[in-house]
């Protein structure tokens, strides 16, 4: 009930602009978002019948940015006796 109020806090600032503090992806986008997601994908369904169009395209918007799709590469997961895994450099 309190995840729900807080979504609504969120939905009410997304109806009115496209990111939490404006027209652009800041800082408060980004760390909020990971936390949405997770809240999100605990029940898809029952987030996506929520009357919350607003925290509802933010998320998806985010989720598939190039931004987020390029930091979410997936790695095998390592097991013992395999190589460590190497990252990319920046």
């Amino acid at each position: 009930t309190q995840g729900l109020a807080f979504l609504e806090k969120l939905n009410a600032r997304l109806l009115k602009t496209t990111y939490l503090c404006g027209n652009d992806f800041t800082f408060a986008d980004a760390a909020i978002s990971p936390f949405i997601r997770q809240f999100a994908n605990n029940d898809r369904d029952w987030f996506n019948a929520l009357d919350l169009p607003g925290i509802q395209n933010w998320l998806q918007s985010i989720l598939e940015s190039d931004r987020f799709l390029r930091v979410m590469d997936k790695y095998p997961t390592w097991e013992s006796g395999m190589d460590e895994p190497a990252f990319p450099s920046t």
